[in-house]
């Protein structure tokens, strides 16, 4: 994984080409579900989380709204400084709450929206090639050890039949 580019490399060694070639787009299939369903349910706890703050919103924003309706109704006919004052405050508070109401509002909307049209960005930078030769160094290795150790065995014994013909 490079962590300036988020791109991800993916390269499988088997002795059979087409196996290998089979594996890697499994492993990059299963890769890119895995992202994608992680991103959808981002997405769907964010749009959870933003529609609860939105009904929050919308209680304080009808607290607000009773508060200063019931005080206009009480106080329709007095023009106070202290009642201007208090109108003023709960005018002020009940904006604060519209707006916040309708910022959650907007933020559920695009949040919906997003979920709906928007999937994470995959791109295959490179083709799943099927290589020409195998992957052959296991195999040789293991190969190159077991006639190592065949000629010593063969070796052995032929030292040891030739010391037991010397000594006979």
């Amino acid at each position: 994984f490079n962590m300036d580019t988020g791109a991800i490399h993916l390269e499988t060694k088997l002795p059979d080409p087409v196996a290998a070639a089979l594996l890697n787009r499994t492993i990059i299939r299963a890769t890119h579900k895995i992202i994608v369903e992680y991103q959808k349910e981002k997405y769907k706890l964010d749009y959870e989380f933003l529609k609860s703050e939105l009904e929050t919103a919308k209680k304080n924003m009808e607290v607000e709204r009773t508060e200063l309706a019931k005080f206009i109704d009480e106080n329709s006919n007095s023009y106070s400084a202290d009642q201007q004052a208090t109108l003023f405050q709960l005018e002020y508070e009940f904006n604060m709450a519209n707006t916040i109401y309708r910022s959650y509002l907007f933020q559920v909307e695009e949040s919906r929206l997003k979920s709906e049209e928007e999937t994470p960005l995959f791109t295959y930078l490179h083709p799943i090639e099927i290589p020409n030769t195998a992957d052959l160094s296991g195999f040789t290795r293991m190969a190159l050890t077991n006639l190592f150790i065949c000629l010593l065995v063969i070796a052995a014994r032929i030292l040891f039949l030739r010391r037991a013909s010397d000594k006979s």
